[in-house]
């Protein structure tokens, strides 16, 4: 036998080609029902990694968004808390000296137009303390425009400057401001936005526009076109917040229990008159009462003046207007409906927060939730006007912040 020659029909040295019966599994390749079943198992795994990244990006935007409107909301506390911190009350101690402050709180037509029928806001008039330095700048800004409409431009910046600075070594400083803080449109297509702005001005000289007729801020009665024009707000407030959807005060007075009811049932106020002049005695609706208030009398008389112990801010600051809302209307609603169905019902609030939601430029309150359906609805609430809304208005609720401030003043009384 040779060993270079091979057995014939053997195949143990020929190739594949030549022996079929021998092809590896590697070499068949798959099947159509193999095939099959890998592509099904292919996708269930895609559809449950599509679910997860699904999942995933919507809950990273939930929290994206929930922060955003936490840091909304801080941005809009901090300069609110900042200007009531500054309030006082009265310094002299004593209850037969006369007081040197005031507090004023009251509702006004929101933009102070009474013909927009857009309801109503909270406007808060306050003595504060004032630095030297803003005090300073105040009391420039007013004599600059005295002496350029005594001098009159003509007579160059050094002797407009040389009027000034002789002005202001006459007029000694006091530390104290009249503060206006007033919530105001922002003139978003939802018209459910607000700023918070802020006015301070010199106490006891008059307000900086033709119409004021020599009056200060605390001389006005009532806001309006006759005492405080609308187009004047902006000219001389400045926004201190923006994106808020509600700006609401509330003040303890010696008869306040609780935080929950009207001033009738031991609630808080809704307006204040610290001199209690008698301003809110003709107010035609209940909640524009203040129920200490005496008569013109007592305007006379600073001895009887009554300042709350506590005031509460409620700011509820909203996401950007350019995002969409929280929710939606799911049907139409007429402006008395008292059940309202929505569409997504995820970030609808707790009891804690009031149950108040904003449709539009109204809000809303309700009693129940039954999923997408509310009901023991209260329309027309904040001082809004309940209005009758198509489906898929957008439902906003936003984030709501409250500070409670009390306000200092040296002598403790109430004087009931």
């Amino acid at each position: 036998m040779s060993f270079g020659s091979r057995e014939t029909g053997s195949c143990a040295w020929e190739s594949s080609t030549e022996c079929p019966g021998l092809v590896s599994a590697a070499q068949r390749g798959f099947t159509i029902l193999e095939l099959t079943v890998a592509m099904g198992l292919l996708s269930v795994f895609m559809m449950f990694l599509i679910q997860i990244m699904l999942t995933t990006t919507e809950v990273f935007h939930d929290g994206q968004q929930m922060q955003e409107l936490a840091s909304r909301g801080l941005a809009a506390r901090r300069p609110a808390e900042e200007a009531l911190r500054a309030m006082t009350g009265p310094t002299f101690e004593g209850r037969d000296l006369p007081s040197d402050a005031r507090l004023l709180v009251q509702w006004a037509p929101l933009g102070l137009d009474p013909t927009a029928a857009r309801g109503h806001v909270q406007v808060l008039r306050a003595t504060v303390r004032l630095s030297e330095a803003q005090e300073r700048q105040l009391l420039e800004r007013e004599l600059r425009s005295a002496a350029e409409a005594e001098l009159g431009q003509a007579a160059g910046e050094d002797k407009i400057a040389a009027l000034v600075r002789a002005a202001m070594e006459r007029t000694g400083l006091r530390g104290r401001a009249d503060m206006l803080l007033l919530p105001w449109p922002t003139g978003d297509a939802e018209k459910a936005y607000l700023e918070l702005r802020r006015g301070r001005f010199l106490p006891g000289r008059p307000l900086p526009y033709r119409e004021a007729n020599g009056r200060g801020l605390m001389d006005l009665r009532e806001f309006g076109p006759g005492d405080l024009p609308a187009a004047r707000v902006p000219e001389i407030t400045e926004v201190i917040a923006s994106g808020l959807l509600y700006v609401g005060f509330r003040c303890a007075s010696q008869k306040t229990r609780n935080w929950v009811h009207g001033p009738d049932s031991g609630g808080p106020e809704s307006v204040w008159d610290s001199a209690r002049a008698g301003w809110s005695l003709d107010a035609k609706e209940q909640s524009s009462r203040f129920s200490l208030d005496i008569g013109e009398t007592s305007a006379r008389d600073s001895t009887d003046d009554v300042f709350p112990h506590y005031i509460e801010l409620l700011v509820v600051a909203g996401s950007s207007s350019q995002d969409l809302p929280e929710s939606s209307l799911a049907e139409d609603i007429t402006a008395d409906e008292k059940a309202i169905r929505i569409l997504d019902t995820d970030r609808l609030p707790n009891a804690i927060h009031g149950n108040f939601i904003k449709i539009g430029s109204e809000w809303v309150q309700f009693g129940e939730r039954h999923g997408g359906r509310l009901s023991g609805v209260r329309r027309g609430q904040r001082g809004t006007t309940a209005k009758a809304h198509e489906r898929g208005t957008g439902v906003r609720i936003g984030r709501t912040e409250v500070i409670m401030l009390r306000v200092p003043h040296a002598r403790d009384s109430f004087n009931g």
